[in-house]
C-alpha cells in the first residue's frame, strides 16, 4: 500500500483557492498550489539547473520514443537523470501524445513497467483523452479504455503513487466518471487528475456549438463555462484530494484554475511560447521584442519594458534593458530560444509562488482579477463567482 497524505492548511476568503501540503511516503512534501514545469527528454533544457524549481514533469511517450536522444536509460531512476533527489517529479502517461501520433499500441503494462523502473514521485494512469470534435461513441470508447487501464494499473501499482484521471464532456458524464474512479480507488485515493480540458480553452472551430448542444443548448453557454463547471464538479466530488488539471498552457489559465480550488497544474507553455518568439511578463500576455509583420504579435509597450527591467530571471539579472531585449529578441534567428524559454519558465514559476502568497493573505480574488483584466478569462472569473447564469444543471 502507498502511504501519502494531503492536508489543506488555509483557504482563501472569497475564492475556492487553498494552500496545502502533499506528503509522500519517501519523505518529500509538495506545497500547493503547485506548478509542474514540463520538459522534454530530447533537447531538455534542464531548467532545474537554471534556477530553484523543485517540481518537474516528464512524459512517458517522450521517454519511450526519445530515450536514445538523451543520457536517460529507461531502466534508470528518473532522479538519477535529473541529478537531484530533492526535486519532485511527476510523469505523465503520454496518452495524449500516443493518440496524436495515431498509435495506441502502448499498453498499461508497458507504462507501469516504465514507472516501476524510473520511480517518479507521482505517476499518471495511461488515459485516453477525449476530443470535443470526435463522436460521442468514440469518446465513450476512449473513456472505457481509460477505466480498463485504471483498474489494471491500480491493482498492480506496487508502491507507485498513481494518479487516476477523470474525463467527460457533459456534467452527467463527468459525474459518472468520478463515481467509476471512486469505485476502483477509494478509500486510498489521495491524488486525482482532470483531463481533456485543453481543447476547451483554445479557439477551436465549432467547439462552442458542440458544447451548447451537449450541455442544455443555451446560447450563453460555451466551452469555457463548461470548463469552470467541470472543475467545480470534480472539486466537489473529491473535496479532500490533491486535484491536478492537465496542460494549462498560460499563466492566466493557471490563476483561474487556482481560484477554482485546483491544487496542481502543469505546463510546457514556457517552451512553446519561446519557440514562437514570445516572452512572458507578470500580468501580460505574449509579447515580442521585434516586429515581424503579423498584427497579432504585440511588441513591448513602455509599461511592459518597466516590468522587463524588474525581471530577476537568470537571463535578465544584472543586465540593462537593451541587453535584456537583445537576449530575448525573436528578431535574431539563432541562439535566443533558450534565453526566452528560461525567462518564461521563471515567470511561470514566480507567478505560482506569488499565488501562494496572495492566497495566504486572503487576497487572491482581487489579485486574480487584476492578472486577468486584459484577457478573455476575466468575464469567466465573474461567471465562476458572481454569475447571474447560476449553477448549470447536470444533463
Amino acid at each position: 500500500m502507498v502511504v501519502l497524505k494531503f492536508r489543506v492548511r488555509k483557504k482563501d476568503k472569497f475564492t475556492k483557492a487553498r494552500l496545502g501540503v502533499l506528503k509522500l511516503e519517501n519523505g518529500k512534501t509538495i506545497k500547493t498550489p503547485v506548478l509542474w514545469i514540463g520538459d522534454q527528454i530530447k533537447d531538455c533544457l534542464n531548467i532545474w539547473e537554471k534556477f530553484n524549481v523543485n517540481t518537474i514533469m516528464f512524459n512517458s511517450y517522450d521517454i519511450l520514443y526519445n530515450v536514445n536522444e538523451s543520457r536517460l536509460n529507461k531502466k534508470n531512476r528518473i532522479h538519477e537523470y535529473v541529478g537531484d533527489e530533492k526535486i519532485s517529479i511527476m510523469m505523465d502517461s503520454g496518452g495524449y501524445l500516443f493518440q496524436k501520433k495515431r498509435t495506441l499500441a502502448v499498453s498499461p503494462k508497458d507504462i507501469l513497467e516504465l514507472y516501476k523502473s524510473t520511480m517518479p514521485d507521482i505517476a499518471v494512469v495511461l488515459d485516453h483523452p477525449l476530443n470535443p470534435m470526435e463522436s460521442s461513441d468514440e469518446n465513450r470508447r476512449r473513456w472505457s479504455k481509460t477505466i480498463e487501464n485504471t483498474k489494471f494499473m491500480w491493482e498492480d501499482r506496487d508502491g507507485i503513487v498513481l494518479m487516476p484521471v477523470v474525463h467527460g464532456y457533459t456534467l452527467n458524464e463527468l459525474k459518472k466518471a468520478c463515481d467509476e474512479i471512486k469505485r476502483i480507488t477509494e478509500p486510498e485515493l489521495v491524488v486525482v487528475g482532470l483531463g481533456s480540458m485543453v481543447p476547451l480553452i483554445r479557439a477551436i472551430k465549432n467547439v462552442g456549438v458542440t458544447f451548447r448542444n451537449n450541455n442544455g443548448n443555451s446560447k450563453n453557454y460555451g466551452p469555457l463555462h463548461y470548463f469552470i463547471d467541470a472543475i467545480k464538479l470534480v472539486r466537489s466530488e473529491f473535496p479532500d484530494s490533491f486535484l491536478h488539471v492537465f496542460g494549462i498552457g498560460s499563466v492566466s489559465t493557471m490563476h483561474l484554475l487556482f481560484s477554482l480550488g485546483v491544487d496542481s497544474v502543469d505546463t510546457l507553455g514556457w517552451r512553446l511560447k519561446a519557440a514562437h518568439g514570445a516572452i512572458q511578463l507578470p500580468g501580460v500576455g505574449d509579447r515580442f521584442i521585434a516586429p515581424n509583420g503579423k498584427r497579432k504579435r504585440k511588441k513591448l509597450a513602455e509599461v511592459e519594458e518597466v516590468l522587463l527591467e524588474k525581471c530577476r530571471c537568470p537571463v535578465c539579472r544584472g543586465l540593462k534593458i537593451e541587453e535584456r531585449k537583445k537576449k530575448l529578441s525573436n528578431g535574431i534567428k539563432n541562439g535566443t530560444f533558450d534565453n526566452r524559454a528560461i525567462h518564461n519558465a521563471w515567470v511561470f514559476y514566480q507567478e505560482c509562488l506569488t499565488a501562494r502568497r496572495m492566497i495566504g493573505r486572503k487576497k487572491y480574488l482581487e489579485f486574480t482579477a487584476g492578472r486577468l483584466k486584459n484577457t478573455i478569462y476575466r468575464k469567466y472569473l465573474d461567471y465562476a463567482f458572481n454569475s447571474s447564469l447560476g449553477s448549470h444543471q447536470y444533463v
